[in-house]
Parts: C-alpha cells; structure tokens; sequence
C-alpha cells in the first residue's frame, strides 16, 4: 500500500498529467450521464418511444462518435515538433465544442435543431481520447505508464460513471416538483457544463505538455 501511495503521488505531482486526469473525469461524467439519462430525456421531452429514440441514439453515437475518434487520433499524428502542445489543445477545443452542441440538443425545440446538436455533440464527445492517452505515456516516466493509464481509467471510468449519472438523478429529483416531466431537460444541463471544465483542463495542460514533449525529443 505505501507503494501505491507513493507511485500515485508522483503522478500527482507532475502538473501536466494531473490536469490531463481531471480532463478526463469531467469527461468521464459527461459521457456516462449522456448515456443513463438520454433515452429518458428523448422520452419525456421529444414523446419518443425507445425503438425511436435508439435509431437517433445508435447511427450518431456510433456512426459519428467513431469518426470522432479516428479523426482525434489522425490529427495529432500530423502536428510537427513546433506543434506539440496542440497535442493536447485540440482535445480542449472538441471538448469546449461539446457544450454549446449540448445546448443545442437540450434546448432545441425544433427537430431539425435538436438533431443537430446531438449529432455535433456525439461527433466531438470522443475525440480527445486518442490523443490523450497517447499524450499521457509522454509525460510520465517508462515506469509509471501502466499506473498513469490505470488512474486515468479510474477517474474517467469510475468517478465519471458515479458523480456523472447520479448528479442529473438528484437534480432531476429536485426539479421534477416545478417543471414535471420536463426536469430532465434542466438537469441535464450539467452534462453541457462538464465539457467546458474538461476543455478547460486540457487547455490549462496544453503548453505544459509542449514544453514536456520538447525536453523529451
């Protein structure tokens, strides 16, 4: 256990990695909320039956959220040495993307609104994974690579799928006497706030990453 402690607080004390992990929690609950709490949302705000809500649910999650992926993941492999830092940046900006998008499923009321927002929001949801966890095992030492991503996972995994779903459940539940079925609609408005603090992190890690890959080149 004194082991662990002490590997964990070396992680700890490297300022670029630590912001990387708080990143990827608030992206953790965002992604985990989204997933609890938007069928019920389609359901009670749009009248969609399951069968409905899953042919938006599936093609945009799966389809676009892959695109994301793939795409995070082939725009960092091209960023020059001079560029290094946006390693980390563009993670910031697609997660910073991911609020307004957000806004615009939770609020819209017209379908072609709404459609667009959740589109956008599954498109730039996953893109800062890649590119994370590659930027992760460049800023901790060869021997605390395992544990880095092992912390990482528990932060985004665990902690995400604990605060995420169950934050919107206690707000939902403490809304639901003043607006009823449509109290989902405002508590999952959390799930708009918590990429803006994930982008927020990444940004702040961002030049500190560059200046880490650099030392390291």
């Amino acid at each position: 256990i004194a082991s662990i402690r002490r590997d964990v607080g070396a992680l700890l004390s490297n300022r670029c990695y630590v912001w990387m992990l708080l990143g990827m929690t608030f992206m953790g609950s965002n992604i985990w909320a989204t997933g609890s709490w938007t069928p019920t949302f389609f359901q009670r705000v749009h009248g969609l039956t399951m069968a409905e809500a899953a042919t938006i649910i599936g093609p945009s999650r799966g389809i676009l959220g892959g695109v994301g992926i793939l795409l995070g993941g082939l725009l960092v492999d091209r960023l020059r040495k001079s560029q290094l830092r946006w390693r980390v940046g563009i993670p910031a900006i697609a997660c910073l993307a991911v609020g307004p998008a957000e806004l615009l499923f939770l609020l819209g009321e017209e379908t072609a609104i709404w459609v667009l927002g959740f589109a956008a929001a599954s498109f730039f949801t996953l893109l800062h994974q890649g590119p994370i966890y590659a930027a992760v095992v460049n800023v901790v030492e060869p021997g605390q690579r395992a544990l880095a991503i092992a912390v990482l996972l528990f932060g985004g995994g665990l902690v995400g799928n604990i605060i995420g779903p169950t934050a919107v459940g206690v707000l939902n539940d403490l809304l639901a006497p003043q607006y009823g079925l449509s109290a989902i609609r405002y508590s999952l408005l959390l799930i708009a706030l918590t990429p803006l603090c994930a982008g927020i992190c990444f940004w702040q890690g961002s030049p500190l990453f560059g200046r880490s890959a650099n030392e390291d080149v």
